[in-house]
């Protein structure tokens, strides 16, 4: 292709005026998806000696491949006006309008065509499309048949006057229009999937599954063979619907893999459906169908703690789904429950406390809880970030507490039982005084709901912003290191996306903290492994 790309660029600078010359050139960089070159070769084209009417719809038909669309009519005009005896001049520019919804000038235009080829086929194709959509049906009937009574192979003829007839309610005629078609050349796709669909429709499972593996015959890509296997399912073939999804499935397509795994989930073959299950969340991991359907084969395996994570991901990633909160809520709640001699009773004190937490949390909240084990805290806040959440973050870890404040994704606010808090250390930085500490404490208690400490002061004139800025960040700074430290224990957040006021915060760049905190982490190895 190389080799004849650059013979083309040789031609058109021997015959620069030549359209047909830089309409070759075109095409074959279209043809290996260089549209910019091709764009340029195609605006040479347009700008060089068109001599015939036939040149200027080549051109035409070339931005429209490069999806120019008014380009495209222009061309097909210039045809026109160029030779107003070119049948396929006015084809083209009905095409065009008719792909565009004009379908009366369309109309006009494919009439224009048939005076002047009332041979051509695709012109009375055109006129028919034209008056199906401008619902004259008879008139569209007539060139129909015309069509089907000179070259009765042409099939897209049959499939037009299979949608003229159920336009008009006449499902029995359109079925033997598209059986007529199909038997004509049952190689074609297109005709042979309407076919199977409106068998289907109809309640004809098994003539849709004979039609359907015709097609799959000739085309085995993904939508004919999940077509196929729906149509195998509605006629209890359910063995051959597998074979079906499963051959789909080998060929890489994720919507063959999560339908059988949902098949094998709902047959109660769970160690099959996982599997299958997890590479489907893995390749769409939006859509919360399948986190339900793995989460569901998970709990009917007593894998209570898989499930959570999974559910936690689901909740996290997926659209929001009740049917998601719910089912976590049930796994926190059985994974807490389960007679496990490995939880140790400090550990069973620490789910209680991640129970308490959520146990305020509306059923419309987006809220989650789970085990760190199974979500990471840099996933956590990783996904808050991203997601742009508002609320109140609550880690517990072998005794160890933590609260992180979110708005917007960025954070307000962080603490731990092991690192100072922000107060003291504004007392020790001779910012604020013990008293005014102790009169913040009892603002930010009295709001009902959690507030970062920062806002009561800055909302209260206690301290000025430029000062507790530097403050903040290094106290938010070091709970935050602390906190991505955890590997063990549990978490709830709790969402607080009502659209109230945040007051005067100090916002601080989620991701550049946790960059921070992990630079911070990497080098007190190094400085540990040098010692």
């Amino acid at each position: 292709m190389i080799n004849r790309i650059l013979t083309l660029e040789r031609r058109t600078r021997t015959h620069a005026a030549d359209p047909d010359a830089w309409c070759d050139l075109a095409e074959a960089r279209l043809e290996e998806g260089q549209r910019v070159e091709a764009l340029a070769a195609a605006e040479s084209a347009a700008q060089s000696r068109v001599e015939s009417a036939a040149q200027w719809v080549r051109i035409g038909d070339l931005f429209r491949a490069l999806d120019l669309r008014d380009h495209a009519r222009q061309m097909y005009l210039d045809a026109c006006e160029f030779d107003r005896s070119s049948a396929l001049a006015h084809l083209r520019l009905g095409q065009m309008l008719l792909a565009e919804g004009e379908a009366e000038d369309a109309a006009n235009l494919f009439a224009t065509a048939v005076w002047l080829a009332p041979d051509d086929g695709a012109a009375r194709i055109g006129q028919a499309q034209a008056l199906i959509a401008l619902r004259s049906y008879d008139e569209a009937r007539e060139h129909l048949m015309e069509v089907i009574e000179d070259t009765p192979e042409v099939i897209e003829a049959w499939g037009l006057l299979a949608d003229l007839h159920l336009r008009r309610g006449q499902a029995a005629e359109a079925f033997a229009a598209l059986r007529k078609g199909f038997s004509l050349r049952n190689t074609d796709r297109a005709l042979g999937l309407r076919l199977g669909r409106l068998l289907r429709e109809a309640g004809f499972a098994r003539d849709a599954a004979i039609t359907l593996a015709t097609v799959a015959r000739h085309h085995p890509d993904e939508e004919t063979l999940l077509e196929l296997a729906e149509a195998q399912r509605d006629a209890g073939e359910r063995a051959g619907s597998a074979a079906t999804l499963q051959r789909a499935a080998d060929e890489g397509s994720a919507r063959a893999v999560a339908q059988l795994g949902a098949v094998l989930r709902q047959e109660e073959r769970y160690a099959e459906a996982i599997p299958l299950l997890r590479r489907a969340v893995a390749a769409t991991p939006t859509d919360a169908e399948l986190y339900v359907q793995l989460g569901g084969a998970l709990m009917a395996t007593g894998e209570f703690g898989a499930a959570a994570a999974i559910l936690a991901k689901g909740v996290m990633n997926a659209a929001d789904d009740r049917r998601l909160r719910l089912m976590l809520a049930e796994a926190n709640a059985a994974y807490a429950g389960e007679p496990d001699e490995s939880i140790t009773p400090e550990e069973s004190v620490e789910m209680d406390m991640v129970a308490r937490a959520s146990s305020g949390l509306q059923a419309g909240d987006m809220a989650f809880s789970g085990n760190l084990k199974q979500f990471a805290v840099v996933d956590l806040l990783e996904f808050l970030r991203l997601n742009q959440r508002t609320g109140v973050l609550r880690l517990i870890s072998e005794g160890r507490v933590g609260e992180i404040h979110l708005s917007g994704g960025r954070l307000a606010g962080a603490t731990t039982s092991q690192s100072t808090r922000l107060g003291d250390l504004l007392v020790k930085s001779n910012l604020l005084t013990p008293a005014g500490l102790e009169k913040s404490i009892r603002l930010q208690q009295g709001f009902g709901r959690p507030v970062p400490l920062a806002r009561i002061l800055l909302d209260n004139d206690i301290v000025e912003r430029d000062a507790l800025r530097p403050v903040l960040e290094e106290q938010v700074q070091t709970a935050i290191g602390h906190i991505m430290q955890w590997q063990d224990g549990h978490f709830a957040f709790e969402s607080d996306d009502s659209g109230a006021t945040p007051g005067r915060l100090i916002l601080l760049d989620t991701g550049m903290v946790m960059l921070e905190a992990l630079r911070l982490q990497d080098e007190e190895k190094h400085t540990a492994g040098g010692q």
